[in-house]
């Protein structure tokens, strides 16, 4: 062996010596400085051959592998530095002896007996401590074989760049994190851009994501983990902590960024992960999943990088479309962490428009990657997609995943109404006041105008069920005020056709006849919706009065029970309804035209005029007035015999007020003929009105008679004409005994002699004039001629006529 090599050997041995005590830093640099001149000296050449070799990258592993933990990891760097740097300040040889390294007489026992040895005994020591030192600076990431550099500046970088890696990777394992102040590092003649880049983003991320998980490391990720383990890694440990925004932005961002290729190993993990959302089965974790993936398309450092790369970028934005478009049911939570999602891919550089259909989606697929290699994603897709996802959270409650709600759209027209009714439906259970009914018609509209889900139902339709369901739910405020004006489009003259039946509903389901209370109420609040008059509006109005009349009266037609307004409309006999109420009500007799007005309205609600000759006197249009009407003077009738046997004196008053009109305007034949028909009534109320006979009692009833005889029936007059004689003779019998009495008191009155006045006839006092005389003169005078000429039963009606003439 030569003398260069010898001279190599023992300089390694006592850089190696040196380095492992780094008690003396000049001594450790003039060793750097003469490992560095050997170096060069080897490099230019000349020198022989079999020497010991010695290279850059053994003198940087022999740092690594001498230099003790414990001595600070700047002062380490440093001896890298000040050897490497050497080569790049100097290119003259420097010759430096052993001695001149080290001190005589400081050189430790051992080395000195290794430095006087053998020449080969020093050369297979020097080799033995540089294959060693090789060995250990493999553990730190340092590999003497991975490069050759030349003396110039940018290889002494690459050279300090590799070097300091390994120091970190060594440091790290006795000390988990070592503070690097980068401003200080820029200060170094060796200061790389590539070696700041690897601080930023390998360095730091590492040792932050240590933090929480110590499988974390730089030996781990450099040397033993492949690019979808380290993902995996990482984002395991964002999920587990719930520290997604420190995690995606100090580790997963920065690392990804400078290895392109990590990316494809990002989106087959955010794949599997899809996956693994669509088939799980407890919605609470599937809902975790989805508000993962929310909050990792909120972290903008992310959205930057991917935003720089176009074909990453369109890849992770169909993988994220894909995974909630397979969301395999209805999740509310999933379809408002959807919208906020493509609320924020949204902003991504997408393209304008995608081949696909517009508001289509394609066909699903099993898996993730299947779907997202079939989505092509713009930022047209994604208007429709929001579609999609808007229609799916407001059809939430239809309980359509949006694959459904996507392929509805296809659906049969019947499978459309089905699920617009459903939704229409679920949607109203939430419309408690105008404002919450605002939005929800507002909601329900627009998925009806904004998508094609319901494409084959009309509008008409969907008004319909919208208006009937808010009359089902007696919101008829929201009708007037908000759906009539701004979202009905239903002709007039249809809605007031719902309406109406709507009335009836509510009318016949009443248990009472208050119209400001229950069913009742809701029917007229109902009625005041139809826009145009009626003929089923003016019965409804009709029977509203109706009901709003009863109220005054205690009325039922069976025992115990109320009367409903659905038993007006089953009423056979309406005038029953009078008669009950006079039974069930004191003085209710005196109220007649109260109960025609009743009875007026109930005709005009059920039109049933032709059930009686009368009811078309109940009419508005009928131009009668009301003192003549034959249907208030029915009902006078009927008042008239409940009076008689209870107050005799408004039974002379009413019936004397019927008989007078009916006398009065004999040209109303109808008129006539009530009175006709009712003669019995005035008759019987008459013959048994029991009492003290008196003149004045019998002028009454005399007076009665008197006025029955002129409208009753032929064949009916001859009763009243006998009892009307009876009672008159009556009365002559209390006339003559008037007359005894007042001769009586004449004998002592004699200044009354000739003015004293005679009593008046009944019929003078009647009214009636001498009728009473021109009665007796034309039975006496006509009486043969009226039984030979005249039936029997025109005979009564005969003699009047006599009467009626004789005056």
């Amino acid at each position: 062996m030569g003398n260069y090599n010898v001279v190599a050997a023992k300089n390694i041995l006592v850089l190696q010596y040196v380095l492992c005590t780094c008690s003396l830093p000049q001594q450790v640099n003039d060793a750097l400085i003469h490992a560095g001149c050997i170096i060069q000296e080897s490099t230019n050449g000349g020198q022989e051959n079999g020497k010991l070799e010695l290279s850059i990258n053994r003198v940087l592993a022999l740092i690594l592998a001498s230099v003790p933990g414990s001595f600070d990891f700047e002062s380490r760097l440093n001896l890298g530095s000040t050897f490497l740097e050497y080569f790049i300040k100097t290119s003259q040889k420097e010759e430096l002896s052993v001695n001149e390294v080290i001190e005589v007489g400081s050189t430790p026992e051992i080395l000195e007996h290794t430095l006087l040895a053998g020449d080969e005994n020093i050369s297979t020591a020097a080799e033995s401590t540089l294959e060693l030192a090789a060995s250990l600076s493999m553990g730190f990431g340092f590999d003497i074989t991975s490069a050759t550099y030349k003396f110039t500046l940018s290889d002494m970088k690459r050279a300090f760049f590799a070097f300091f890696r390994a120091e970190i990777v060594k440091s790290t394992q006795s000390t988990p994190e070592i503070s690097v102040d980068l401003d200080k590092l820029r200060q170094l003649p060796l200061y790389s851009h590539d070696l700041e880049n690897w601080i930023i983003n390998t360095y730091r991320p590492i040792t932050y994501l240590a933090q929480y998980n110590e499988a974390a490391s730089l030996t781990n990720f450099s040397s033993y983990l492949r690019p979808e383990e380290q993902i995996s890694l990482i984002m395991e440990a964002a999920i587990s902590y719930d520290h997604i925004p420190q995690i995606v932005s100090n580790v997963l961002v920065p690392y990804i960024s400078s290895r392109t290729s990590m990316w494809t190993a990002f989106n087959d993990w955010l794949i599997q992960f899809g996956d693994k959302t669509i088939r799980e089965t407890e919605s609470s974790t599937m809902i975790e999943n989805y508000d993962m993936i929310l909050k990792l398309v909120r972290q903008e450092k992310l959205l930057s990088i991917l935003s720089s790369n176009v074909s990453v970028m369109n890849k992770f934005v169909s993988i994220v479309l894909s995974i909630i478009y397979l969301c395999p049911r209805a999740v509310l939570e999933v379809f408002i962490a959807a919208k906020e999602i493509i609320a924020i891919l949204k902003g991504l550089p997408l393209k304008s428009k995608s081949a696909m259909e517009e508001d289509s989606m394609p066909e699903p697929r099993k898996t993730v990657k299947e779907m997202a290699e079939a989505i092509d994603p713009s930022k047209e897709f994604l208007d429709s997609y929001s579609k999609i996802i808007e229609t799916g959270q407001r059809l939430y409650a239809n309980n359509l995943s949006l694959v459904q709600i996507a392929n509805l759209k296809s659906s049969d027209g019947s499978v459309q109404l089905s699920e617009l009714q459903k939704f229409i439906e679920n949607e109203s259970k939430y419309g408690r006041n105008s404002r919450q009914w605002q939005t929800l018609l507002s909601s329900m509209y627009w998925v009806f105008e904004k998508t094609k889900i319901f494409g084959k139902v009309d509008r008409h339709t969907l008004d319909e069920l919208v208006l009937t369901k808010l009359l089902d739910l007696k919101y008829f405020n929201i009708v007037e005020d908000l759906f009539f004006k701004r979202y009905c489009s239903i002709p007039e003259k249809d809605t007031d056709k719902i309406v109406t039946r709507y009335a009836w509903l509510y009318y016949n389901k009443a248990t009472n006849c208050d119209p400001s209370l229950g069913s009742l109420k809701c029917s007229v609040d109902c009625a005041k919706l139809i826009r145009n008059k009626t003929n089923e509006s003016s019965r409804l109005q009709n029977l509203y009065l109706a009901c709003r009349e009863l109220l005054q009266w205690r009325i039922s037609l069976h025992a115990n029970t109320p009367l409903t307004p659905r038993q007006i409309l089953d009423l056979g006999d309406i005038l029953s309804i009078v008669t009950r109420i006079l039974e069930l009500n004191e003085s209710s007799y005196k109220s007649h035209n109260k109960l025609f007005s009743l009875v007026r309205h109930i005709i005009n609600g059920l039109q049933c005029y032709d059930r009686d000759v009368l009811f078309k006197y109940a009419k508005e249009e009928v131009l009668v007035a009301d003192k003549i009407n034959p249907l208030r003077v029915k009902i006078m009738v009927i008042c008239l015999d409940f009076t008689s046997a209870v107050d005799t004196d408004y039974a002379y008053e009413l019936s004397s007020e019927i008989l007078d009109n009916a006398i009065e305007n004999t040209e109303q034949i109808d008129l006539e003929k009530v009175v006709s028909d009712s003669w019995v009534s005035f008759f019987q109320f008459v013959k048994t009105e029991t009492g003290t006979p008196t003149l004045a009692l019998l002028d009454k009833k005399l007076s009665i008679l008197g006025k029955l005889l002129l409208v009753t029936p032929a064949e009916f007059n001859i009763p009243v004409l006998e009892y009307w004689q009876l009672l008159n003779s009556q009365r002559d019998h209390l006339l003559s005994q008037a007359e005894v009495q007042s001769s009586v008191s004449r004998a002592g009155s004699d200044n009354r002699g000739e003015s004293r006045q005679q009593p008046q006839s009944f019929f003078q006092s009647s009214g009636l004039g001498d009728l009473r005389s021109r009665l007796k003169s034309s039975i006496k005078m006509s009486a043969n001629d009226i039984l030979k000429s005249a039936d029997s039963g025109d005979i009564g009606r005969t003699i009047i006529g006599h009467i009626v003439g004789a005056n």
